[in-house]
């Protein structure tokens, strides 16, 4: 049965090479997050890939990021599993280099790096 979900997430799956990013074609939600149909219930494709994948439980309250910051990205090497707290600094700290950036206000040494 857990090669047959497998099997039925990889069959909508789209691989994006530039990012390594396995990208789930099926339905997506409006968060941009996959959803699959399973055993007449709907589940997020990147929670049911990084069980199928790890094995690992998702405790209740955690979260499965996205190191790709790609929401419909089902790609196990991407996905890990976060407490709420770290996943809202990963991507508090996510944002904030994001709007450095898109601001050109970086720190000095990233700026040096860049040149």
């Amino acid at each position: 049965m857990l090669q047959t979900l497998y099997d039925q997430l990889m069959l909508k799956v789209e691989i994006e090479y530039e990012k390594g990013c396995w990208l789930y074609k099926g339905r997506i939600n409006s968060e941009g997050y996959g959803v699959i149909s399973f055993i007449g219930e709907l589940f997020s494709a990147h929670r049911l890939m990084y069980w199928l994948s790890t094995g690992n439980e998702i405790e209740v309250g955690n979260h499965i990021h996205h190191k790709c910051d790609t929401p419909n990205c089902i790609n196990p090497s991407h996905l890990e599993q976060l407490t709420s707290s770290e996943h809202s600094l990963k991507n508090q700290t996510y944002q904030e280099l994001k709007e450095q950036v898109m601001s050109e206000n970086l720190p000095e040494e990233i700026e040096r790096a860049l040149e």
